[in-house]
């Protein structure tokens, strides 16, 4: 894979603010989240001290009534479009346990209101290449992986407990060694291969959260297109990182597993928090990337090849000062990593491979209906004396072990062929059925800005939603970074 220029920027990171749910409602705890919407400033107005703490400053924030779309339009869809024209993105939602991580990043699937990052960015990537171009082909792939108690497995695995070995090759960089991947043709086909990774997920009740994730997901597509105009082929990869929450024993009184869960889980946020801060430091030499699976496996999207984006996700309750204060703090140094982002070229790609192999198979049809026609006309002028006869049998049999062997030719032709997605006219119907308009952004940032001006309003907000959460803690241990 070669190298075009590449481009410096870097990571944006915005801010989520969920509801106060229905428990911290009924106990009359407070919201201490203030948001100067013009300047995308945050400050948490712990004890009344808001107007004396230093603001966060950020991309943008999103408060608790911020829809799905929202996120997904300002946030998901730049990225997207950067990911098919051949760029790498990452998208990964970070914060305390029961901060809606989860729900921003998949939220609910057979709700078009709710659906989150993961499920809106299959259907923008099916309807942009259905309106793509005649002469491009698309090819795409998908992966999910989760990384439990320190050890990867494949989510879409018939064996997802199988541990997974990390490799690394000069070629094609950090990878996992026997993960599958699977070629999908539809919004339809993705979306099972991801309600069937979520079903092996390891999730578990805690005390803060009837749901909580016990792992990090990392779901990736990778969408190869060729232009048959040129035969140029680019390849870009989309990470979709749902990381869990880390969380005090003291507060989940988490034992046994739960108790080791969360131990791994606050190490590797930990070793994140300790590649980011190597990243954004300037005199480090190295960056601990190998100190955990997750560091490694993110390695490209924190001062690598990608286009990155982090939601840090963050509850407004009083009693999460302390996690709060600490999301901030680590969503400000991510802020300050830089990324070197460029077009992959592929030389031989996936399309080449799959249009070989159909020329190949159309090839061995042809030397079959060859030798069908060289006997046939002697075979027919003996067989018509005695129809009977041996030879005839013989004959026949031949015929239809030929005519046998030709239709699983084609069948293999028919499977390779629904692997290479055509722009425009194949999927225009399903592009129909799975509308994905990204037109309107203009008018959804200008209601989005408006409901940031109540923000300041509605600080007491009555309403109560449920959302999963997680929880953060291991930045408040290591030595502040304000």
């Amino acid at each position: 894979m070669s190298e075009s220029k590449s481009e410096i920027e870097n990571v944006r990171v915005f801010i989520r603010v969920r509801p106060l749910n229905k428990k911290e409602l009924a106990e009359d705890h407070l919201n201490i989240v203030l948001v100067d919407t013009s300047e995308n400033l945050i400050v948490l107005n712990k004890d009344g001290n808001g107007e004396k703490r230093k603001p966060y400053k950020f991309d943008q924030i999103f408060d608790d009534n911020s829809t799905q779309m929202d996120l997904y339009r300002v946030i998901a869809a730049p990225i997207v479009e950067k990911v098919l024209q051949g760029y790498n993105g990452t998208i990964f939602a970070y914060g305390q346990t029961g901060t809606g991580k989860t729900y921003t990043m998949a939220g609910n699937l057979s709700n078009s209101e709710t659906k989150g990052i993961t499920p809106n960015a299959f259907s923008h990537i099916f309807t942009q290449i259905s309106r793509s171009s005649e002469e491009k082909s698309f090819v795409v792939t998908v992966t999910y992986l989760e990384i439990y108690n320190e050890e990867v497995r494949d989510l879409l695995s018939a064996n997802p407990n199988k541990k997974l070995a990390i490799r690394e090759r000069t070629d094609v960089g950090v990878y996992v060694k026997d993960l599958m991947g699977f070629t999908v043709d539809s919004v339809e086909s993705i979306t099972e291969l991801l309600n069937r990774g979520n079903k092996n997920r390891v999730t578990r009740a805690t005390l803060m959260n009837d749901v909580s994730s016990r792992s990090h997901a990392i779901f990736t597509i990778t969408i190869e297109s060729r232009n048959n105009a040129d035969n140029k082929t680019i390849v870009g990869k989309l990470n979709l990182v749902d990381l869990a929450g880390s969380e005090r024993a003291s507060r989940t009184q988490a034992t046994g597993d739960r108790l080791r869960e969360a131990s791994n889980i606050n190490l590797s946020l930990s070793v994140l928090g300790n590649v980011i801060s190597a990243l954004v430091d300037g005199k480090s030499t190295h960056i601990p990337y190998r100190n955990s699976k997750l560091t490694r496996l993110l390695q490209d999207s924190l001062g690598g090849n990608s286009k990155t984006a982090m939601i840090a996700m963050l509850s407004p309750c009083d009693i999460d000062f302390e996690e709060s204060t600490c999301t901030l703090r680590y969503a400000a140094r991510v802020k300050q990593i830089q990324n070197h982002a460029y077009i992959n070229v592929e030389h031989k790609g996936l399309i080449e491979g799959f249009q070989q192999e159909i020329a190949d198979l159309q090839q061995k049809i042809m030397e079959l209906s060859t030798q069908e026609i060289q006997p046939t006309r002697k075979r027919r002028e003996k067989s018509a004396i005695d129809s009977r006869t041996e030879e005839s049998a013989k004959w026949k049999a031949e015929l239809e072990k030929t005519e046998n062997e030709k239709q699983e030719l084609e069948q293999k032709i028919s499977l390779i062929q629904k692997k290479i997605l055509v722009g425009g006219i194949n999927l225009l119907e399903k592009a129909q059925e799975q509308e994905f308009e990204l037109k309107n952004t203009g008018a959804v940032l200008e209601s989005l800005d408006k409901s940031h001006q109540e923000l300041q309003e509605k600080l007491e907000k009555t309403g109560a939603e449920r959302v999963d959460f997680k929880e953060n803690t291991p930045l408040c241990k290591r030595k502040k970074q304000h």
